[in-house]
Order: structure tokens, then C-alpha cells, then sequence
């Protein structure tokens, strides 16, 4: 069994300068949304932290004129540079 968290990657499509948007994506939020409701930060920092694509999430999140929402999760990020060093130092 893969215990490793995953996200939905997606492209978020532009056309005429907005932003349309994608079901599988807006899933993957949603259900993001419900561990932050629930408290759960343990696990929303967990799934943002094993992924690759949760640069992108954000970045769609701030494109879809949802930045509070990326600004949250991005408290419960650590960016690639920063897990690099902090695995150094063990």
C-alpha cells in the first residue's frame, strides 16, 4: 500500500485572462479545505509537504483569486530549500 500523499496535478487553463476552472483540482482544495476546518494540521501539513505539485496548488489558488486561502496553506509549507537543508542537518 502507497502511503505517500498525493495531489492532483493540473494546468490551470487561461483563456480572455481568466482563470477556468478544474474539477479534479477543486477536489484536491476541497478536501484540503475540510483539514483545515477540522483542525487537522498535522495531515494538511503532511499531504503539502510530501508533494511535489504544491507549488502549483498555491499558485492556481492565488490565480483563482483565492489568496487568503494560499496564504494559510502556505504557512504549512516548506519549500524544497528549506526540507534540503533541515534533512542536512540531521
Amino acid at each position: 500500500m502507497n502511503n505517500e500523499a498525493t495531489l492532483e496535478r493540473v494546468t490551470p487553463v487561461e483563456g480572455n485572462g481568466e482563470v477556468k476552472l478544474n474539477k479534479r483540482y477543486e477536489g484536491t482544495i476541497s478536501a484540503l479545505q475540510v483539514l483545515a476546518t477540522q483542525r487537522n494540521t498535522k495531515l494538511l501539513s503532511f499531504m503539502l509537504n510530501h508533494n511535489n505539485d504544491t507549488e502549483e496548488l498555491l499558485s492556481y489558488l492565488h490565480k483563482t483569486d483565492r489568496a487568503p486561502f494560499a496564504n494559510f496553506l502556505g504557512h504549512y509549507y516548506v519549500r524544497n530549500v528549506e526540507k534540503e537543508s533541515a534533512t542536512r542537518e540531521r
